[in-house]
């Protein structure tokens, strides 16, 4: 009999975002992150702003609009698509969209949903790219 305190009754989760941390050989937050410097160079990305999403469900759409009034929010996905994918990037699923959000400051990162314990790689990816996340989620 497993253990009463154990979430989700008795079975265990690895989180999402895991594989990709492990992928990378990095923890969350890059050593780019955190050594002196990072912070300039962060603003001197020449792009603002980026949304990786196949749909526009909520709260996709009211965080692209809102973001969009500062700047211009590129996608080359789904409901926001307004370029093409860089033919130089693979378009994988984990190295592609690091490497495509290297080049903005921002990314709206939403989850597909907001329950106890769902956290997927939305959270991760930007942290690898060094870009700051707009996120929608529970991180609990």
């Amino acid at each position: 009999m497993p253990p009463e305190n154990l979430p989700y009754g008795h079975f265990l989760r690895m989180p999402w975002w895991l594989p990709y941390t492990l992928e990378r050989g990095q923890c969350a937050f890059p050593e780019v992150m955190t050594r002196p410097g990072s912070a300039s160079e962060w603003r001197q990305r020449k792009k603002f702003a980026a949304i990786l999403s196949s749909h526009g469900k909520f709260p996709r759409t009211l965080l692209h609009g809102a973001l969009s009034t500062v700047g211009t929010v590129d996608s080359p996905s789904g409901t926001f698509k307004n370029m093409d994918w860089p033919p130089h990037l693979l378009d994988s699923h984990i190295t592609g969209k690091i490497d495509f959000l290297r080049d903005y400051r921002w990314t709206i990162t939403p989850e597909n949903a907001k329950c106890d314990g769902y956290a997927t790689e939305k959270i991760a990816q930007p942290h690898l790219a060094s870009a700051i996340p707009i996120y929608w989620g529970e991180c609990g």
